[in-house]
């Protein structure tokens, strides 16, 4: 029993392929970017000011993260600059381990922008680079589906 015809069908596969080479090129110049972007950054010591939870809720999703504020030298110049964890679990255990890791006082490496210094990045360095991975997986996924539907044979 015929569904769908043949045409039909490859032009599903091609345009799924096609779906995930601008998927897999973006990912790419993405990534790409971020790189050349943090690849002149620098390793500074830093000392927690202020550590604070915020909660953002809509009708659907509530999601949390946690913002802090650093202190820290660079060219012998003393900063203060705040940076966003940009993820967080809703779990309350998860929760206290940031707050005591990051509570004030506590001394950690974040990664600094020797040309503007008030750019900072802490945490997980796989955060950096979440966008790009998600997008080359999709890519991968619409190329996989591309690919076979365009080779089932009628």
């Amino acid at each position: 029993m015929r569904v769908l015809g043949l045409p039909i069908l490859k032009f599903v596969g091609a345009t799924s392929a096609s779906i995930a080479l601008v998927l897999l090129i973006l990912a790419a110049i993405i990534a790409w970017r971020r790189m050349m972007s943090i690849s002149g950054w620098i390793d500074v010591p830093a000392e927690v000011l202020a550590s604070e939870l915020y909660e953002h809720r809509n009708n659907i999703i509530r999601r949390t993260d946690w913002t802090v504020t650093f202190r820290y030298e660079v060219a012998g110049a003393t900063h203060t600059s705040s940076a966003s964890l940009g993820y967080m679990s809703n779990q309350p255990r998860r929760h206290r381990e940031t707050a005591e890791k990051y509570a004030p006082g506590t001394r950690h490496i974040i990664a600094c922008n020797p040309d503007d210094p008030a750019e900072i990045h802490f945490g997980p360095a796989f955060m950096q680079f979440l966008a790009p991975f998600v997008l080359g997986v999709l890519g991968l996924v619409f190329l996989v589906m591309g690919l076979v539907t365009f080779r089932i044979r009628l």
